[in-house]
């Protein structure tokens, strides 16, 4: 049951999230044949609790970074925007995940990136993401007890024990799948999912032929804005569309949907 806090937030939010907290280098192809890299915190994960941060938000990751040269930049980055890391290296460690981000300019002036798991210089396979386990979950539970929401976006043993603990305790969880899980664990947690997000092009009817729903269910399309559905009181539990943003400049889609989710957590 969610607690009623949750729609009217009173004090400092929290939120807890577990998933892809990456270091993304990101590389700019400019029009004179030069390229520039930098690296960021980033990951769906480690995006929505950077903001929130930034919004005021007390944000906790729960992660396994290793304090590798790439494990010590995200939590650096993190840090700038108040982010708690206290729980951001637990064990066992793994190498913490790298992302390749091109980011190009066509002719048009549009710009569109690319993501990459290879390394830009040899081609080998860069460290990939390891989910926490549920024997660290267990350690985290014990210390950080009952946090106004909680956030994964991948369905891992010990994100399904999170979500399920945290829920109970009254907190609102948002998933956000990414990619393919395990049918069973992905199933598990549609049906744990106060609020899921998902994008039209990974999956083109999460729900579809089930009649568990989460309270809210958005499907974000790109260009053509999104949709969303719930059975919350006024609505009638079909789609609601809603155009996208016209702007004047674009520099960088990647990390609206995570600017999205933020939105939401907020209002």
């Amino acid at each position: 049951m969610i607690s009623a806090n949750i729609f009217a937030l009173s004090g400092r939010p929290s939120i807890v999230g577990t998933g892809l907290v990456a270091m993304d280098v990101l590389i700019k192809h400019h029009q004179n044949s030069s390229e520039t890299s930098s690296r960021y915190a980033g990951g769906t994960c480690g995006n929505v609790l950077a903001i929130l941060a930034w919004l005021g938000w007390r944000s906790v990751p729960i992660a396994r970074l290793n304090s590798d040269d790439a494990g010590r930049a995200i939590s650096s980055d993190l840090c700038r925007f108040g982010v708690t890391m206290k729980f951001a290296q637990l064990k066992p460690r793994s190498a913490t995940p790298v992302i390749i981000e091109r980011l190009r300019i066509s002719s048009e002036g549009i710009p569109n990136h690319h993501f990459s798991l290879n390394c830009p210089t040899c081609g080998s396979w860069l460290p990939r993401y390891r989910p926490v386990t549920v024997q660290a979950a267990k350690n985290v539970i014990i210390k950080e007890k009952t946090p106004s929401v909680f956030f994964f976006d991948r369905a891992s043993p010990g994100a399904i024990f999170l979500a399920q603990t945290y829920s109970d305790a009254g907190s609102i969880i948002i998933f956000e799948p990414s990619g393919h899980a395990d049918e069973k664990l992905q199933k598990k947690a549609l049906q744990l999912a106060h609020i899921c997000k998902y994008s039209r092009e990974q999956f083109k009817g999460l729900y579809s032929g089930t009649r568990i729903r989460p309270l809210l269910e958005i499907q974000t399309m790109g260009g053509d804005g999104l949709r969303y559905r719930t059975n919350l009181t006024g609505y009638n539990g079909e789609w609601q569309n809603e155009a996208a943003f016209a702007l004047d400049k674009m520099r960088d889609s990647a990390g609206a949907g995570d600017w999205l989710t933020d939105r939401k957590s907020v209002v």
